[in-house]
């Protein structure tokens, strides 16, 4: 893409409808998101001609850029990485792209109505500091809220080998097999709802509050459904730089991560073509 067309993600026809409908695909994906451009990166790669449609005039999905004033450039949905693995920063040749990143160490900042406030920072020295001087009695609590969560990220995700992300994803009890009795990381994993988890650990009701919305980042859950700590585990599950954890700012926007997919994918073989709506999918057939 051109320097413009990759700050917005916006591709041309690469050729004309009826030459596109002519020829014979492997795969079709529908729909030009991260994920979409990932997959279409890794089969292009594998030699499957792959054509990729987007509804809309540029790629990207939730995770774009979209600029409602001239001249100004924002992420409108998605807004830090995190969950980007490092084996796809380093196969989509990433940081040769011009992928840079700020890591992002502020934290929740957390006002209550009685006047007073907490930051959560993700630094975990400062953090801990901060919840000794809001509720010191809840700070051995908050270790050990932590450190279940660093367990069960060490156990599934370790930072060498047998990341369960890469590979066919294990079974349940493949994944109980691999936590060996430990009673809390299954809970948290499997069964808790976000309340249990922080009323198991944290006695300061403010301060329970402050750390409900990581259960249903992303979901129509309720804190107190069953399965909403899993949520809170999965934000926490990445190693973004290696940093066990870590999320951060890409430089351009959050976008600049789908134009990079985009570059890789065309780059590998894929055919990606924004502006084209599907109307319908004829399974053995195409669309």
């Amino acid at each position: 893409m051109s320097a413009t067309a990759a700050q917005m993600g916006k591709l041309g026809l690469p050729m004309p409808i009826k030459e596109m409908a002519a020829r014979s695909w492997d795969v079709i994906v529908i729909g030009a998101g991260h994920n979409g451009l990932a997959c279409a990166f890794y089969l292009a790669q594998a030699g499957q001609r792959v054509l990729v449609l987007e509804s809309r005039e540029r790629v990207g999905g939730a995770c774009t850029i979209e600029e409602p004033f001239p001249g100004v450039r924002m992420s409108p949905c998605a807004y830090l990485a995190g969950l980007l693995h490092p084996l796809v920063i380093e196969e989509l040749n990433l940081p040769a792209r011009g992928f840079q990143w700020t890591p992002a160490v502020n934290g929740l900042f957390v006002p209550f109505l009685d006047g007073s406030s907490i930051q959560l920072w993700d630094d975990e020295s400062r953090c801990e500091a901060e919840v000794r001087r809001f509720s010191p009695c809840d700070v051995n609590g908050w270790r050990a809220m932590n450190d279940v969560i660093r367990r069960l990220r060490d156990a599934l995700r370790p930072a060498s080998t047998n990341d369960i992300w890469i590979g066919d994803p294990p079974t349940s009890e493949q994944i109980e097999d691999i936590l060996a009795g430990d009673s809390e990381a299954c809970n948290l994993l499997f069964n808790w709802s976000m309340a249990e988890f922080v009323e198991r650990y944290l006695t300061d009701e403010r301060l329970q509050c402050a750390y409900l919305g990581q259960g249903v980042i992303g979901t129509y859950a309720s804190p107190f459904d069953a399965g909403t700590a899993s949520i809170r585990f999965h934000h926490a599950s990445g190693r973004l730089g290696g940093m066990p954890g870590m999320w951060g700012y890409v430089k351009g926007g959050m976008g600049m991560v789908s134009f990079y997919f985009c570059d890789a994918a065309r780059e590998a073989g894929a055919t990606v073509v924004t502006g084209v709506e599907v109307a319908r999918i004829l399974p053995g057939e195409g669309i």
